[in-house]
């Protein structure tokens, strides 16, 4: 297998890093712009749509204001100074203006001006008659200009039936076109771009740069297509030509009228043209930085893993050698460790050899317990599979002891722990057993010795005690008993009830050597039995010490 040094797989790692980077760049420039020109589309046609909605509220305005003066009852009686008077209150602080006409198609007023001057009739583009026309609904025209106010306007026109108004045949509310200004300019547009709203016959009524399209300017797309050919309430397109231009269109509701916004891509476009520039001159300086500290962190990398590696060459020898130190944490890490592991030889040795002891004592006093067990058994048994039978129980049981001696690593373990595993080889531990005491850990002595007790305590409680019917109880109890003198002692009931009356064995066997001498003895206590008319009770009781310590 070809080996290289390291350097050179960093150089390989660096281009493996870089390449994918550049091939990002590119493929993100050409997503950025793909990207933008979509945002740059969404943004063209919100803007044209949200122009158009800001229309719509001063159209339905003039509407509402429409239906609210067909309500007057000046109107219906011919009262027209009146209704003159009470319209241009109303209206007075919103720049609109009311013009009833008469059947004649003459003005019978004019809130522009005051009542009984003399009024010329309503001009044709006013558009009277198309509203009159129409279903009977308010009617907005296109924009034209107007005599009376001498400035572009744009009216709402409402029908009049004979019991509305006998003597009139339409009420228009009628408002200048730059009054939509501040809806027009509010746009924040990029250079070259305008908004524009024009009416059915293409003529501008307000624009949002005077200099290129003034109010009454007849309006075509650059393309030559005509505005009643675009179709859907809204839509955004791209006009294609030496500078390509967005065009966005929005129909303004229940009118003509189209809001349309334009302007040309190049300059939209241009901050992310610099933000290209700026991604590419970084991208340039990022790699030519990268190479000058790839250059000089391998020389530094390859200077510690030489230390490293002297220092490894020394522990084969079975030298002790000192810690190199480097700048490089994981570098540190191991040259460290590498000096421990010197260290540490001579005592791992030594370890091996105590092991080593400790395993072939603890083995002995496995093999000790299990051959008593065999022989005691052995001489209260009549047939071997008696025996077979009576020495697999008590081995069971003492390899529980074991299993919770190598689950804690032959360190402490709880007594509860203790006392729940032997009596698990009965059964489950049920509401008919009570167990309560205080956190004692016991010493692995501790574990085998009172392990072997209540297995035969346990044995015994299952052939003739409380867990050999449903109605017994077993209460299991232990305290610390502090002496300040004669130091601390632990006692330990074993207490049976609600069963029949348990007689004492006639012959002493292992189980009852065990319970009565063996435990008393190796604990340097006292133990104590008592077969009763309602069960069978024992205690034990000696120093603490010989048991463990309190958790």
């Amino acid at each position: 297998m070809a080996r290289f040094t390291i350097a050179i797989w960093l150089a390989v790692l660096f281009l493996t890093l870089v390449t994918p980077t550049i091939i990002f760049v590119v493929f993100l420039i050409n997503e950025l712009e793909g990207a933008d020109r979509a945002t740059l589309e969404r943004r063209t046609l919100r803007e044209a749509v949200s122009t158009s909605r800001a229309v719509e509220p001063v159209i339905e305005g003039m509407r509402a204001t429409l239906n609210l003066l067909l309500t007057y009852p000046e109107l219906a009686d011919n009262k027209f100074e009146a209704f003159h008077q009470r319209a241009k209150g109303a209206l007075e602080a919103s720049n609109s203006y009311v013009i009833v006409v008469g059947n004649n198609n003459e003005q019978l007023l004019n809130t522009r001006i005051d009542f009984g001057t003399r009024l010329s009739d309503v001009p044709a583009k006013a558009g009277v008659g198309e509203a009159l026309r129409k279903d009977g609904k308010p009617h907005v025209t296109d924009v034209f200009f107007g005599k009376t106010s001498e400035k572009w306007v744009f009216n709402v026109i409402a029908p009049l039936n004979d019991k509305q108004a006998p003597l009139a045949r339409a009420v228009i509310t009628t408002k200048d076109a730059e009054e939509l200004l501040p809806i027009i300019r509010s746009s924040a547009l990029a250079m070259g771009w305008v908004s524009l709203v024009v009416d059915g016959k293409s003529q501008v009524i307000v624009s949002s740069n005077d200099h290129l399209f003034k109010t009454g300017d007849d309006f075509e797309i650059p393309t030559g297509l005509k505005l009643e050919k675009l179709t859907g309430n809204a839509g955004v397109m791209t006009l294609e030509g030496a500078d390509p231009q967005l065009f966005a269109y929005s129909h303004v509701a229940n009118t003509d009228w189209m809001s349309v916004v334009f302007g040309p891509v190049k300059t939209a476009q241009a901050p992310l043209s610099e933000t290209w520039k700026a991604l590419i001159i970084g991208s340039v300086m990022l790699i030519v930085f990268s190479v000058v500290v790839l250059y000089f962190f391998t020389n530094y990398l390859r200077r510690g893993i030489q230390a490293i590696a002297t220092m490894a060459d020394d522990l084969a020898k079975g030298e002790i050698v000192s810690p190199a130190t480097s700048r490089v944490k994981e570098i540190d890490l191991v040259s460290r460790a590498l000096s421990d592991a010197s260290f540490d030889r001579s005592e791992k040795d030594e370890k091996i050899v105590f092991i080593m002891r400790e395993l072939a004592h603890r083995t002995k006093n496995l093999i000790a317990v299990v051959n008593s067990i065999i022989r005691q058994t052995g001489k209260n048994v009549e047939t071997k599979d008696e025996l077979v039978k009576a020495v697999s129980a008590r081995v069971i049981g003492l390899g529980h002891s074991i299993d919770l001696l190598t689950s804690k690593k032959w360190g402490g373990v709880p007594l509860q722990e203790l006392i729940e595993k032997q009596l698990s080889t009965f059964g489950p531990v049920t509401k008919n057993i009570t167990i309560s005491g205080p956190g004692i850990l016991l010493k692995a002595e501790a574990v085998q010795n009172l392990g072997m007790v209540l297995h035969e305590l346990s044995t015994n409680a299952a052939k003739y005690g409380a867990l050999s019917t449903e109605k017994g109880r077993l209460t299991l109890t232990w305290e610390i008993i502090r002496h300040e003198d004669d130091g601390d002692r632990f006692k330990l009931i074993w207490r049976e009830s609600r069963v029949a009356k348990i007689k004492k064995p006639a012959a002493t066997g292992f189980g009852t050597q065990i319970i009565e001498r063996h435990t008393a003895a190796v604990f340097n206590g006292k133990s104590d039995v008592k077969y009763g008319d309602d069960g069978l009770i024992w205690s034990l009781e000696a120093p603490l010490e010989q048991f463990g310590e309190p958790e």
